[in-house]
């Protein structure tokens, strides 16, 4: 007999439903309006700390300055105007009307980035769940962070990367004779966009000299996917910037960022979450690969490749792994994404720069032919300077954004006048102050370079007047590749 329940007891079942959910949605409307009484107060109070540091004004309460900055019509271009106007340290209007720092003096990066008052913003840390899963190196923080990043090391030291030259010089040779070509066809008068082969030799770097695999063995899937999330990451629009600042108020709990890349809703997430599940399959299989040969391997040594060097000294070397195989795996994304436009990029405007100086053109060619092939980079002073420089002058990373941990003291190397013409030698930053580091802006501070920090000089790297000492990046003082425990792990590859 089928049970049917009477209209009464329909009629009663129906009114405790309404009554349990009306009585969670009160406690829902309740705990929230709280939550943003609590944020308010906070971000009156942190706005009150830092009231009397200079900077631009802001028409926009929905995204203050943010537009303008992360929008530029010109790269760098409202960071140096900034920079001359306000100086190494300003304020200015972020997204739903908080107030954001902007830093570009060497002792208050310097504290941020080795210090322990200050973390990724909610929205960086999001974007990285999303992108590199929690078991990839940038999710990972600590000891936990330190124990994975020297097991990959292995593969990234400086002797490590010096075995992989001769796949660099057999890309670059390509290259040069896909550039013959293209130039032999048109009788010399060719005009080439560079980017999309810089593009291509760089993907064919990483996949052969890191992953250990021509690139044509890539999951054609994942090198589209690959294309697509750089060209999304290169053009930043108003909306992300605007969701970017929602999640910088810290309310979306974790479960719901997770739920969001599970089940993907508009094309940024869903290209996240392809990027995440191609790199990571693509990766067991470079690994099952590799295990099966890797009986014929006599010695670490012959390895010339990033993947091979940790598989053969981290997991198959040591009694006691310091990294999982699964571990190795899931950082494929990560060494894709890091490596390849960044680099490409670098390059571009390297190209630009020496196009524009022909003599200096002359004076690299004539370095480079005198030394011997093995050698070359090692003893080429002026190549190394017009690296240097161009990192300088066009950092891949010119903003990174961060917010306080805690209640904490912002020293400065230079004191400065606040609004009312008061003094300001340290700046009093409250717990969940939005903090940016202008890495652009500190490469172009002229107390730092010199007079003609905005211009293109490699001989400034050669004369003596750079300053030395008091190091933030890993390489040549610059942060080109970040700095601090979580500076860029590939920086010698790149």
């Amino acid at each position: 007999m089928r049970f049917r329940p009477s209209p009464t007891m329909t009629l009663a079942f129906d009114s405790s439903l309404l009554l349990n959910l009306s009585t969670l949605a009160i406690v829902a409307i309740v705990g929230l309006v709280f939550r943003l009484t609590l944020a308010v107060s906070a971000e009156y109070r942190r706005r009150q700390s830092i009231r009397n540091i200079p900077g631009p004004s802001s028409s926009s309460w929905l995204f203050g300055n943010l537009l303008q900055m992360q929008i530029p019509w010109e790269y760098g271009q409202i960071d140096l105007e900034w920079l001359k106007k306000y100086g190494a340290v300003y304020r200015i209007k972020g997204g739903l009307g908080r107030d954001r720092l902007i830093v570009a003096d060497h002792a208050a990066i310097q504290a941020i980035v080795y210090g322990e008052d200050f973390e990724r913003t909610p929205a960086r840390e999001a974007i990285v769940a999303w992108l590199f899963d929690d078991r990839g190196l940038m999710a990972h923080h600590g000891q936990a962070h330190r124990h994975l990043r020297g097991a990959l090391n292995t593969g990234f030291t400086a002797t490590a990367v010096r075995s992989y030259q001769s796949t660099f010089e057999t890309l670059a040779e390509t290259l040069c004779t896909t550039l013959d070509g293209i130039v032999s066809q048109t009788k010399g008068g060719a005009v080439v966009n560079l980017s999309p082969l810089l593009n291509t030799v760089t993907l064919s770097a990483i996949s052969q000299a890191a992953l250990g695999c021509p690139v044509e063995d890539l999951n054609p899937a994942l090198v589209r996917n690959n294309s697509e999330l750089l060209e999304l990451s290169s053009t930043l629009a108003a909306g992300q910037i605007l969701v970017d600042e929602i999640l910088n108020l810290g309310f979306v709990p974790k479960w719901l960022l997770d739920l969001a890349i599970k089940y993907p809703v508009g094309q940024a997430l869903k290209t996240m979450h392809a990027q995440r599940y191609l790199s990571v399959e693509q990766g067991r299989e470079i690994m099952a690969k590799q295990l099966k040969t890797a009986d014929a391997v006599g010695s670490v040594d012959e390895v010339d490749h990033v993947y091979g060097k940790i598989l053969h000294s981290e997991i198959l070397g040591n009694s006691e792994n310091k990294i999982s195989l699964e571990d190795l795996v899931h950082q494929t994304s990560i060494i894709l994404v890091a490596g390849q436009d960044t680099s490409a990029i670098m390059l571009g405007w390297l190209f630009i720069a020496l196009s524009q100086r022909p003599a200096l053109q002359d004076a690299l060619r004539g370095e480079i032919l005198s030394q011997a092939k093995d050698d070359a980079y090692d003893h080429c002073p002026l190549l190394n300077a017009i690296i240097k420089e161009t990192i300088r002058l066009w950092p891949a990373l010119p903003l990174m954004f961060h917010q306080a941990k805690r209640d904490t003291i912002l020293p400065l190397s230079t004191s400065f006048k606040g609004v009312d013409g008061e003094e300001i030698k340290a700046i009093p930053i409250l717990k969940g102050q939005m903090v940016t580091v202008s890495t652009y802006a500190y490469e172009h501070l002229e107390s730092r370079w010199g007079k003609d920090a905005d211009e293109f000089n490699p001989y400034r790297w050669l004369d003596g007047s750079v300053p030395q000492g008091s190091a933030l990046g890993p390489y040549a003082n610059l942060l080109g590749f970040w700095a601090g425990p979580h500076h860029c792990l590939g920086w010698r590859f790149a």
